[in-house]
């Protein structure tokens, strides 16, 4: 998906992305946004729903909802258990939206690993429960692109400015 934004941009086609992975056009310009963590979540009602550590070994035994295997996110997640020795999780579904997600895990069957932005406020409600595993974090950095066309539009300086604004201290 990231590279489909990227040929938006370039094109023109877009004028302003939020994205995880860094364009490399010379007519889009890239500013960082935040650096943001995958945490492991899930519903308070869950197995894991009391548990404030996992250890790394128990993370195959959970059932899960991912992003598709196409998406920048869940090539980062896939990445970074392969670092550690996992190469294969029980995935009961692939979803196409964080939200879509959210609303499956509060069902209580199954886990995931999501951004800590999307989902810090449904931890703080109580809606779902973060469960820290053991030796393990998982960080990317979001950037902010546009085209350089774009450079002085009012508007995408007030929608930067916001989002900026709303950004979650890491």
């Amino acid at each position: 998906y990231s590279r489909s934004i990227h040929t938006r941009l370039a094109t023109g086609l877009a004028d302003l992305a939020l994205t995880e992975i860094q364009p490399d056009h010379p007519d889009v310009l890239v500013q960082k946004w935040l650096d943001d963590e995958l945490v492991l979540v899930c519903a308070p009602g869950h197995a894991l729903g009391a548990v404030d550590i996992l250890p790394v070994a128990e993370l195959s035994k959970q059932a899960y909802v991912l992003r598709e295997r196409e998406s920048s996110m869940r090539i980062t997640l896939d990445r970074t258990l392969a670092d550690i020795g996992i190469h294969d999780i029980p995935i009961a579904m692939e979803v196409g939206s964080t939200d879509t997600i959210v609303e499956i895990l509060e069902r209580g069957r199954h886990v995931s690993f999501l951004p800590r932005f999307a989902v810090q406020a449904a931890i703080h409600d109580g809606q779902l429960h973060h469960v820290r595993v053991e030796g393990l974090r998982i960080m990317r950095t979001l950037w902010i692109a546009r085209t350089r066309s774009n450079i002085d539009n009012p508007v995408a300086e007030a929608f930067i400015g916001m989002i900026r604004a709303q950004a979650p201290s890491t």
